[in-house]
This record gives structure tokens, sequence and C-alpha cells, in this order.
């Protein structure tokens, strides 16, 4: 937050001008309708004569294409200026319009945040398997009649419901 306060106050910008969207969400999963925070950006767009957005990475914007470049597009459509702090880009030239270098930035960083998730997702997954193998808990609900010890993850049969499960 310090970050994009600074960067604004370097834009010329007070803090009566400023509106921060601080919201902790999934850049993946939600589709665009789903998305509070962008949501909440275009609301804004809608309600307040604004001149720039101003973001930490590209990243935090989204991971998906298709609703990175929507978010793009509206900025674009609006003439409104997007600050990314890192790796700092403009995404409009002095005239208003795309920048060529912005949009050639624009488009790796995106890849590179849709590739970093689908890596991510992918450990996440192998690491559950491996969990699993193991005989640990690694997430998600378990079977009536076991639990998991919190520290160590070894799941057990919980001795009070071991006839339960043994006669079903």
């Amino acid at each position: 937050t310090k970050e994009l306060y600074a960067e604004a106050y370097r834009n010329g910008y007070t803090d009566d001008e400023i509106i921060p969207i601080q919201r902790t969400e999934s850049a993946i999963k939600f589709a665009e309708s789903e998305r509070r925070s962008i949501q909440e950006l275009y609301n804004i767009l809608d309600t307040h004569p604004i001149e720039c957005v101003i973001c930490r990475e590209l990243s935090r914007i989204a991971r998906r294409p298709d609703v990175l470049y929507s978010v793009r597009d509206k900025l674009i459509q609006r003439q409104v200026q997007l600050i990314i702090c890192n790796p700092y880009m403009k995404l409009l030239d002095d005239k208003g319009k795309l920048s060529q270098t912005a949009n050639i930035m624009f488009s790796l960083f995106g890849s590179i945040a849709e590739s970093e998730m689908a890596i991510k997702i992918e450990r996440f997954k192998e690491g559950k398997i491996r969990k699993k193998n193991a005989g640990k808990w690694a997430g998600g609900f378990l079977p009536f009649g076991y639990s998991f010890d919190p520290d160590t993850h070894d799941i057990f049969v919980i001795p009070e419901q071991r006839d339960v499960i043994i006669n079903s």
C-alpha cells in the first residue's frame, strides 16, 4: 500500500484523490464478473472522474488473459492511465493512446503471470497427491470416523467411531 501511495504522490495525486481497492481474492479462479475488486473498479470508473489506476504488479489485476485484457481495454476506452509499479510501466502514451512498448510488456507479463499460476496449481496438486500417498491429510473433508494430527498431518481413526467404520 505504501508503494502505491508513493507512486500516486509522485504522479501529483493527493490523499483525497486516492480511492484504494484492497481486496484479497483469487486472481485465477474467478471470472471477471465474480471478481469483487474488478467490479469495484468498474463502479468507481462509472461514478468518479478517474484519470489513473496504479497497481503493484500486473498479476494483482488478474492472471487470466480474458480478465486482464478486458480490464485493459476498459481503461484504454476511457483513456484511464494504468501504472504498474513492478516492473514499471505506463499503459498509455502522452497522447492517451496505447503505448506499443507497454502493449508488449503487458502481453509478456500477463503471460508470465498466467504461467506462474498454472505451475503453482500443478505443484499444489502434486503436493496433495504426495501427502495422500504418505497417509497425511492434504486438506478437504475426511470421511466420518477419521481425523488428523494438526502438527504432523497424520490421518488416524477416531477411537470412539472405530466400530462404525469397521462395521460399515
